[in-house]
């Protein structure tokens, strides 16, 4: 896939966040990435989290009827 130069600085990265890890998680972290070669962590962090994110959007979609009212409509089928 071919992207335009508009395109590409859009979606450049240029928001940075920060996190801190307690020195057992970030033992488990550098372990997990020896044990499975991964070596762009930031990577992994990222789709970590954004699989995570869009779980939740998915999740919690807008609905057009509330839960009772669907309950309603589905008893009539």
């Amino acid at each position: 896939m071919t992207v335009n130069a508009q395109t590409y600085r859009s979606l450049k990265r240029k928001h940075k966040h920060q996190i801190l890890l307690n020195d057992l998680e970030r033992d488990a972290f550098d372990r997990y990435c020896r044990t499975n070669k991964i070596h762009n962590k930031s990577q992994l962090i990222r789709e970590a989290l954004f699989s995570k994110v869009l779980k939740s959007f998915e999740d919690n979609h807008p609905k057009l009827f509330d839960d009772e009212t669907m309950t309603r409509l589905e008893k009539r089928k």
